[in-house]
């Protein structure tokens, strides 16, 4: 396909040398970035937003995915992490089992200031009844901070909830036109299944031929640009000084070799007054390499 291109573009416009230093050939407009807009999550595609051949601006929402298992999902978590902040607001067990320890410590010290007074049964008593109330504060102190701990796990499990909720809106990475729809409203996603298929439009791509036996490649990157794009009904679109990026890594057969620079697009007011984008991807125009 591409030889055929080259054919047709050398019979069309074959490249002229101007000058010592500047190079006429034919300029075809092709695509910068061509993105399949994947799914983010898992899901059933509850609306699609956009149609084909539609303008879509950057992060625009293209289609939205069903909320409603992770919007009860996250209902959920947030009371069980309102049910676990009370828990951990709620030091009261630790106050009592404090208190009771402290009770059966005085108790434990006066029976010892008796001495030999005090009844023997009494004494065991009281040295169990510490035992226990201080195995009980430790119980109590330890369950308090494993309720705060769980703050914690609650507060995350309720972010990725939140995160996974803003993951259903699908949105364009990029500025341009919708190019494919690949699934459509009411149809099962899988994570990473691409939904819509969107061409970058507000920067694009053109190509140009350049003869090896006229100019290397080496030479032709770097080399500033004039470019001219011949659109029908218009007056054509001129773009001065571009700079050549990027040139082919091989020759074709011919020893000729492409070469690409960038251009910004523009937008116009079409007969109903929207904006459109007024180059696209196929167009042609003439480019003239001059190399200093």
């Amino acid at each position: 396909m591409r030889l055929l291109l080259l054919a047709i573009c050398l019979w069309v416009l074959p490249m002229m040398n101007l000058g010592a230093s500047e190079y006429r050939t034919l300029a075809v407009v092709r695509e910068l970035d061509e993105v399949d807009v994947p799914a983010q999550r898992d899901g059933l595609i509850a609306e699609m937003l956009v149609r084909r051949g539609e303008r879509v601006t950057l992060q625009q929402k293209i289609a939205e995915l069903d909320r409603t298992e992770v919007s009860l999902k996250l209902n959920v978590s947030h009371a069980e992490l309102r049910q676990v902040q009370a828990r951990a607001d709620n030091d009261g067990p630790v106050l009592s089992a404090r208190a009771g320890v402290n009770r059966a410590q005085t108790e434990d010290r006066l029976l010892g200031e008796l001495g030999d007074n005090a009844v023997f049964l009494e004494k065991f008593r009281m040295k169990n009844n510490l035992e226990k109330t201080t195995a009980d504060l430790n119980s109590a102190e330890s369950q308090l901070l494993q309720d705060r701990i769980q703050i914690d796990v609650k507060s995350n499990q309720a972010r990725l909830l939140e995160n996974d909720l803003r993951l259903a809106s699908v949105n364009s990475p990029v500025e341009g036109l919708v190019h494919k729809i690949i699934k459509h409203q009411g149809e099962w996603v899988r994570l990473g299944e691409p939904i819509v298929k969107v061409t970058r439009m507000d920067k694009l791509l053109v190509e140009g031929f350049l003869d090896s036996t006229d100019i290397s490649p080496h030479d032709a990157v770097g080399a500033k640009v004039d470019l001219t794009i011949q659109i029908a009904g218009l007056a054509p679109v001129e773009f001065k000084d571009l700079v050549i990026e990027h040139a082919a890594a091989k020759l074709e057969l011919d020893s000729k070799f492409p070469v690409w620079v960038e251009i910004e697009n523009r937008l116009i007011e079409d007969r109903r007054g929207e904006q459109r984008w007024l180059i696209r991807p196929g167009m042609s125009g003439s480019m003239v390499v001059k190399v200093e």
